[in-house]
């Protein structure tokens, strides 16, 4: 996992928008990099829409320029990719993980702390 600060110079304007949104809702923003030739891929999605469902979709070969702005930033070609990026104390930050993530590390990653089951009084 790495942590950067990141420049909105280094992205496009779509990327921009999705950044705004996320900063209106006060969310973290979460892009997927994916292929339709990456088995890996096809497991972890279905584990990543089981946690969250707001997130950007890359695909790497249909979205390739986009895709390849986003490698600069993580120094990292491997897929699937999910990075998130969080404002925290005004600042963005940004991290990733790569390759065939259990659901538990996925919500690990993205921060989600599991609903507290109340116990029964006795």
């Amino acid at each position: 996992m790495i942590g950067l600060v990141l420049s909105l110079s280094l992205i496009s304007s779509d990327y921009e928008s999705a950044f705004n949104e996320a900063n209106l809702e006060k969310e973290p923003l979460v892009i997927f990099i994916s292929a339709e030739w990456c088995g890996y891929c096809k497991e972890v999605r279905p584990r990543l829409n089981n946690l969250y469902t707001k997130y950007v979709y890359l695909d790497y070969d249909e979205d390739n320029k986009k895709v390849e702005q986003l490698v600069k930033l993580t120094k990292n070609r491997s897929l699937p990719q999910i990075i998130m990026w969080k404002k925290r104390n005004g600042v963005w930050s940004q991290k990733f993980i790569v390759g065939n993530q259990t659901e538990k590390a996925i919500s690990e990653f993205l921060e989600i702390v599991p609903p507290q089951i109340p116990m029964e009084n006795k």
